[in-house]
This record gives C-alpha cells, sequence and structure tokens, in this order.
C-alpha cells in the first residue's frame, strides 16, 4: 500500500511530503524576521514553546513568490539540520494544502535532478495534476544546515 502524504502546491507546482515526516499543518505565522538571512529564511517563529525556523518553499524552488494570501499555510516538518538537531521541527510556507492523497511513486518518474535540490524526488501523476515528492529530511543544503544550526544554537531554539 502507498503511504498517506500531505499533496500542497507551491510556485504553481504540486508537491507532497509523506504523513510520517508531517508533524502539523498551521495556518499563516508572523515570523521574527531574520536580519541578513537569504531570501529562503523567512525568519523564526513560536512553535508550541519552541522558536523554530519559517523557510519560504518557492525560495528554495528558484520559483516565483506568489503573493501572501490567508490561504498559505505552514507545513511543519521533520528536517535534519545535523547532529545538534536531527528531527528537527522546521516550518514550511507554502501557497496551500491540496488533500491527503497516496500518490504511487513505485510507478513514478524519476524526476530531474536539480542542483542543491537533494529533496526533491519522484514526479507521479495524480487526480490532482503531477506531483513531485519532497523528502523533508534532507530540505537543505550543508550550507543551510550550517546557517540554521547556527541561528538555532544562537537563539537556544529546537
Amino acid at each position: 500500500m502507498n503511504s498517506l502524504a500531505v499533496i500542497w502546491s507551491c510556485g504553481g507546482l504540486l508537491f507532497s511530503t509523506a504523513t510520517e515526516s508531517v508533524i502539523e499543518v498551521l495556518s499563516p505565522v508572523s515570523p521574527t524576521p531574520a536580519p541578513g538571512a537569504p531570501a529562503w529564511l523567512l525568519g523564526l517563529f513560536d512553535y508550541r514553546g519552541k522558536l523554530i525556523p519559517l523557510v519560504r518553499v518557492s525560495e528554495l524552488l528558484g520559483r516565483e513568490r506568489a503573493a501572501d494570501r490567508m490561504s498559505n499555510r505552514v507545513l511543519v516538518v521533520k528536517a535534519d539540520l545535523g547532529a545538534d538537531f536531527r528531527q528537527c521541527p522546521v516550518g514550511l510556507w507554502v501557497d496551500h494544502i491540496v488533500e491527503l492523497e497516496r500518490p504511487d511513486f513505485g510507478t513514478a518518474h524519476p524526476g530531474f535532478a536539480v542542483p542543491g535540490a537533494d529533496f526533491l524526488g519522484a514526479v507521479v501523476q495524480t487526480k490532482f495534476g503531477q506531483v513531485r515528492e519532497v523528502r523533508a529530511g534532507n530540505l537543505f543544503t550543508a550550507e543551510q544546515i550550517e546557517l540554521l544550526a547556527g541561528r538555532l544554537r544562537d537563539r537556544g531554539a529546537a
């Protein structure tokens, strides 16, 4: 049986993240901006008493940023941010949540390699359109992990 996944959209594309990697889906939040941070890092926000990073996924993907709307959601996922922060909660700012579904990635196209985006997996056709797998544990490059882990250590978060 195929794993249950959250189907979500960002930058005009559809993505899927296995529910095993998803902690929670939140309404839009207001992060504290991170001065001098890259555009993909919106800042930190209070998640159940802990400060966690909020990442604009469209920037990670090199997609055009859509206007922020009330339909935006924060997908809180378990991400690997190095030895000090394994399975660390990270908020992903996405355009909206489409549905819960069981995509069949066993018969999917492997997708095209995107430099710096090892988190992107296979592509499958669904009733919603083409959906690309996002492996939350591999979301960030080594440089991005260092930046995030450093900021978390500085703020005493996670």
